[in-house]
Protein backbone atom coordinates (compact mmCIF):
# COMPACT_ATOMS: atom_id res chain seq x y z
CA UNK A 1 0.00 0.00 0.00
CA UNK A 2 3.40 2.38 0.99
CA UNK A 3 4.61 1.73 -2.30
CA UNK A 4 1.43 2.04 -4.16
CA UNK A 5 1.21 5.72 -2.43
CA UNK A 6 4.83 6.82 -3.12
CA UNK A 7 4.38 5.63 -7.00
CA UNK A 8 1.27 7.45 -6.95
CA UNK A 9 2.82 10.37 -5.53
CA UNK A 10 5.96 9.95 -7.84
CA UNK A 11 4.44 9.47 -10.83
CA UNK A 12 1.72 12.88 -10.20
CA UNK A 13 5.44 14.70 -9.22
CA UNK A 14 6.60 14.24 -12.87
CA UNK A 15 3.60 14.66 -14.63
CA UNK A 16 3.60 18.14 -12.63
CA UNK A 17 7.12 18.74 -13.51
CA UNK A 18 6.52 18.19 -17.48
CA UNK A 19 3.96 20.77 -17.51
CA UNK A 20 5.42 23.62 -15.34
CA UNK A 21 6.80 26.67 -17.42
CA UNK A 22 10.78 26.05 -17.12
CA UNK A 23 9.87 22.45 -19.13
CA UNK A 24 7.61 23.92 -21.59
CA UNK A 25 10.19 26.23 -22.18
CA UNK A 26 12.71 23.53 -22.66
CA UNK A 27 10.32 22.09 -25.63
CA UNK A 28 8.26 24.39 -27.03
CA UNK A 29 8.95 27.75 -28.96
CA UNK A 30 9.45 30.27 -26.11
CA UNK A 31 7.08 32.66 -27.60
CA UNK A 32 4.01 30.85 -27.94
CA UNK A 33 4.75 29.14 -23.99
CA UNK A 34 4.83 32.76 -22.71
CA UNK A 35 1.77 33.85 -24.68
CA UNK A 36 -0.38 31.14 -23.27
CA UNK A 37 0.78 31.65 -19.65
CA UNK A 38 0.15 35.05 -20.12
CA UNK A 39 -3.42 34.64 -22.01
CA UNK A 40 -4.63 31.75 -19.36
CA UNK A 41 -3.42 33.29 -16.56
CA UNK A 42 -3.43 36.55 -16.87
CA UNK A 43 -6.81 36.23 -18.10
CA UNK A 44 -8.07 34.51 -14.98
CA UNK A 45 -6.74 36.92 -12.87
CA UNK A 46 -8.59 39.59 -14.66
CA UNK A 47 -11.68 37.43 -14.87
CA UNK A 48 -12.01 36.46 -10.87
CA UNK A 49 -11.57 40.44 -10.73
CA UNK A 50 -14.28 41.14 -13.04
CA UNK A 51 -16.47 38.20 -10.90
CA UNK A 52 -15.47 40.06 -7.54
CA UNK A 53 -16.56 43.87 -8.86
CA UNK A 54 -19.78 42.10 -9.97
CA UNK A 55 -20.55 40.49 -6.62
CA UNK A 56 -19.61 43.54 -4.74
CA UNK A 57 -20.45 46.28 -6.98
CA UNK A 58 -17.29 48.17 -5.86
CA UNK A 59 -14.83 49.41 -8.94
CA UNK A 60 -12.14 47.07 -9.02
CA UNK A 61 -11.72 47.21 -12.21
CA UNK A 62 -9.79 49.92 -14.36
CA UNK A 63 -8.34 50.47 -17.64
CA UNK A 64 -4.53 50.66 -16.18
CA UNK A 65 -4.89 46.90 -14.85
CA UNK A 66 -5.19 45.51 -18.46
CA UNK A 67 -1.39 46.44 -18.92
CA UNK A 68 -0.41 45.86 -15.52
CA UNK A 69 -1.51 42.34 -15.94
CA UNK A 70 0.18 42.35 -19.41
CA UNK A 71 3.47 43.19 -17.45
CA UNK A 72 3.20 40.86 -14.84
CA UNK A 73 2.19 37.72 -16.62
CA UNK A 74 4.41 38.35 -19.92
CA UNK A 75 7.40 39.53 -18.22
CA UNK A 76 7.01 37.87 -14.65
CA UNK A 77 10.79 38.03 -13.73
CA UNK A 78 11.75 41.65 -14.99
CA UNK A 79 11.87 44.76 -12.18
CA UNK A 80 8.94 46.41 -14.01
CA UNK A 81 6.67 43.19 -13.08
CA UNK A 82 7.98 42.68 -9.32
CA UNK A 83 5.33 43.29 -6.91
CA UNK A 84 7.41 45.99 -4.84
CA UNK A 85 7.31 48.10 -8.25
CA UNK A 86 3.66 47.46 -9.63
CA UNK A 87 2.48 48.08 -5.75
CA UNK A 88 4.55 51.08 -5.12
CA UNK A 89 3.91 52.86 -8.39
CA UNK A 90 0.19 52.23 -8.58
CA UNK A 91 0.33 53.98 -5.22
CA UNK A 92 2.06 56.75 -5.47
CA UNK A 93 0.71 57.63 -8.85
CA UNK A 94 -2.69 57.43 -7.28
CA UNK A 95 -1.27 59.84 -4.52
CA UNK A 96 -0.14 62.24 -7.41
CA UNK A 97 -3.63 61.83 -8.70
CA UNK A 98 -5.29 62.82 -6.00
CA UNK A 99 -2.91 65.99 -5.64
CA UNK A 100 -3.23 67.19 -8.95
CA UNK A 101 -7.59 66.65 -9.13
CA UNK A 102 -7.65 68.65 -5.80
CA UNK A 103 -4.95 71.39 -6.52
CA UNK A 104 -6.88 72.08 -9.89
CA UNK A 105 -10.59 71.89 -7.74
CA UNK A 106 -8.95 74.65 -5.40
CA UNK A 107 -7.49 76.41 -8.26
CA UNK A 108 -10.54 76.73 -10.68
CA UNK A 109 -7.51 75.10 -13.35
CA UNK A 110 -8.84 72.97 -16.38
CA UNK A 111 -9.07 68.74 -15.91
CA UNK A 112 -6.11 68.65 -18.05
CA UNK A 113 -4.05 70.72 -16.38
CA UNK A 114 -4.94 67.95 -13.65
CA UNK A 115 -3.38 65.43 -15.89
CA UNK A 116 -0.36 67.19 -16.69
CA UNK A 117 0.52 67.84 -13.07
CA UNK A 118 -0.56 64.38 -12.42
CA UNK A 119 1.69 62.43 -14.98
CA UNK A 120 4.78 64.68 -14.45
CA UNK A 121 4.49 64.12 -10.35
CA UNK A 122 3.15 60.33 -10.73
CA UNK A 123 6.93 59.91 -12.94
CA UNK A 124 9.18 61.48 -10.46
CA UNK A 125 7.82 59.76 -7.84
CA UNK A 126 8.05 56.67 -9.24
CA UNK A 127 11.76 56.76 -10.21
CA UNK A 128 12.18 58.46 -6.87
CA UNK A 129 11.05 54.90 -4.79
CA UNK A 130 12.69 52.90 -8.09
CA UNK A 131 9.12 51.84 -8.53
CA UNK A 132 9.31 52.66 -12.28
CA UNK A 133 6.23 50.63 -13.40
CA UNK A 134 4.60 52.65 -16.99
CA UNK A 135 1.24 51.41 -16.74
CA UNK A 136 0.72 53.24 -13.08
CA UNK A 137 0.93 56.57 -15.22
CA UNK A 138 -2.18 55.94 -16.82
CA UNK A 139 -3.56 55.77 -12.69
CA UNK A 140 -2.47 59.05 -12.12
CA UNK A 141 -4.88 60.39 -14.73
CA UNK A 142 -7.96 58.23 -14.24
CA UNK A 143 -7.55 60.00 -10.78
CA UNK A 144 -6.38 63.63 -11.94
CA UNK A 145 -9.48 63.48 -14.43
CA UNK A 146 -11.93 63.22 -11.54
CA UNK A 147 -13.02 59.55 -12.37
CA UNK A 148 -12.47 58.78 -8.51
CA UNK A 149 -16.02 59.81 -7.05
CA UNK A 150 -16.01 58.59 -3.54
CA UNK A 151 -13.02 59.36 -0.86
CA UNK A 152 -13.40 54.83 -0.72
CA UNK A 153 -12.44 54.44 -4.31
CA UNK A 154 -9.03 54.79 -3.93
CA UNK A 155 -8.38 52.12 -1.27
CA UNK A 156 -10.51 49.69 -3.55
CA UNK A 157 -8.20 50.74 -6.24
CA UNK A 158 -5.13 49.68 -4.77
CA UNK A 159 -6.99 46.40 -3.26
CA UNK A 160 -7.24 45.52 -7.10
CA UNK A 161 -3.73 46.48 -7.93
CA UNK A 162 -2.75 44.13 -4.43
CA UNK A 163 -5.05 41.18 -5.41
CA UNK A 164 -3.55 41.30 -9.17
CA UNK A 165 -0.02 41.28 -7.38
CA UNK A 166 -0.71 38.32 -5.32
CA UNK A 167 -2.43 36.67 -8.09
CA UNK A 168 0.54 37.12 -10.59
CA UNK A 169 2.59 35.88 -7.61
CA UNK A 170 0.71 32.71 -7.02
CA UNK A 171 0.02 31.79 -10.84
CA UNK A 172 3.93 32.56 -11.10
CA UNK A 173 5.12 30.04 -8.88
CA UNK A 174 2.58 27.21 -9.49
CA UNK A 175 4.15 27.30 -12.89
CA UNK A 176 7.75 27.01 -11.41
CA UNK A 177 9.12 30.33 -11.64
CA UNK A 178 11.14 31.43 -8.50
CA UNK A 179 9.75 34.79 -8.54
CA UNK A 180 10.38 36.94 -5.10
CA UNK A 181 7.41 37.59 -3.31
CA UNK A 182 8.28 41.63 -3.56
CA UNK A 183 11.27 42.60 -4.38
CA UNK A 184 13.71 41.96 -7.34
CA UNK A 185 18.11 42.55 -7.53
CA UNK A 186 19.56 42.68 -10.81
CA UNK A 187 17.35 41.04 -12.94
CA UNK A 188 18.40 40.35 -17.09
CA UNK A 189 16.02 42.36 -19.32
CA UNK A 190 17.44 39.96 -21.73
CA UNK A 191 14.90 37.35 -20.70
CA UNK A 192 12.20 38.36 -18.61
CA UNK A 193 11.61 34.79 -17.49
CA UNK A 194 15.29 34.08 -16.79
CA UNK A 195 14.98 34.17 -12.62
CA UNK A 196 18.90 35.53 -12.89
CA UNK A 197 20.07 36.82 -9.78
CA UNK A 198 16.25 37.30 -8.04
CA UNK A 199 15.94 37.48 -4.16
CA UNK A 200 12.60 38.08 -2.19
Amino acid sequence: MDGTRVSWKWRLRVWWARWRLPALLARFDEEKVIAAFSAISGGVSLGILTLAAGLTSLPLMFPPLGPSAFILFTMPMSKTAASRTVVLGHGVSLLAGLFAWHLCAWTGASPFVAAAIAFAVASTAMLTVDAPHPPAAATALVVALGMVQQWWHPLVLMAAVVALVAQAALFSRLVGLPKPLWRFKSISDDNPFDAGDAVG
